[in-house]
């Protein structure tokens, strides 16, 4: 018998790229299917940044960039996160990764040991807790309930913190829920952290897929979380570039640094025909 290791055996497959799968099968048979399994826009990468990628290519930016991006994507990367979220980052606290995913998976491995407690808010997107069973970290899931609006409550978050919390994963607006906290849950949320030394990180993968105002950012209401936070996001959903695989995450430079050793034996740098393009988009 194939002897796995540990972690890796008692890992499942993603479920959603799993019903991904079983839909783009049942498509190929001639089933007429609506999938709501992958995040997946409903329209084409826009042709300007198409453009840039050719670009690139024909200038023959072909080769190994440094780890964790060129330092043009990180200085969009900088310019995007002042623009759209308030906040401010220097480009050594700032690494690329192939796609958000691998950057969260990165940072996760990097920050948190066995013994560990990561909080995980559910309903909550599949990945999360297995790429923090994968560092050796316990998730602990915290229900939030569809009367709270599915939002973590402040209390449970609260009850939720114990000696061996060493981080929490918040997601707004939310996979798969779609719940985007407001500025008094935010403001709620950060009273309770602000004083601990808890990871404290923000998936906002999804944040221009909200109606009316734009979501607004925990660590900008509350910044003096940045000094123990860590911000995740994606070209994915915004800019319809899923399959280029490019996303980023921003935090203490330690911390990024750290990712980034583990990206250089893991993967190396993402795709350079990807980091021209999106430069483009951001």
């Amino acid at each position: 018998m194939l002897k796995l290791n540990r972690r890796i055996a008692a890992i499942k497959p993603s479920a959603t790229l799993a019903a991904d799968a079983r839909a783009t099968e049942m498509k190929l048979a001639g089933i007429d299917v609506i999938s709501l399994a992958a995040g997946e826009p409903d329209f084409d990468t826009p042709e300007h940044i198409k453009k840039a990628a050719d670009k690139a290519l024909a200038a023959g930016q072909t080769k190994y960039t440094a780890v964790g991006g060129t330092a043009a994507l990180k200085n969009a990367i900088k310019l995007k996160l002042k623009r759209d979220n308030n906040l401010d980052y220097e480009p050594p606290e700032i690494i690329a990764s192939a796609g958000c995913k691998q950057a969260e998976a990165n940072v996760i491995n990097a920050l948190f040991d066995e013994g560990d407690e990561v909080i995980i808010p559910t309903p909550a997107w599949v990945s999360f807790a297995a790429m923090v069973s994968l560092s050796g970290a316990e998730p602990k899931f915290v229900p939030c309930s569809e009367e709270s609006g599915f939002m973590l409550e402040p209390e449970a978050l609260r009850r939720a913190i114990t000696p061996r919390t060493r981080g929490i994963m918040l997601n707004s607006p939310s996979n798969p829920t779609g719940a985007v906290y407001g500025p008094e849950q935010l403001t709620a949320i950060a009273r309770v952290l602000v004083d601990t030394d808890i990871w404290v990180m923000s998936d906002d993968v999804y944040e221009h897929i909200a109606y009316g105002e734009f979501a607004p950012h925990l660590f900008h209401i509350e910044p003096r979380l940045k000094s123990h936070g860590i911000v995740f996001n994606s070209l994915s959903k915004t800019y319809a570039m899923t399959g280029w695989r490019i996303g980023f995450a921003a935090g203490p430079k330690e911390a990024i640094a750290a990712a980034g050793r583990l990206q250089s034996q893991n993967s190396g740098n993402p795709n350079s025909i990807t980091q021209a393009a999106a430069i483009e988009a951001l």
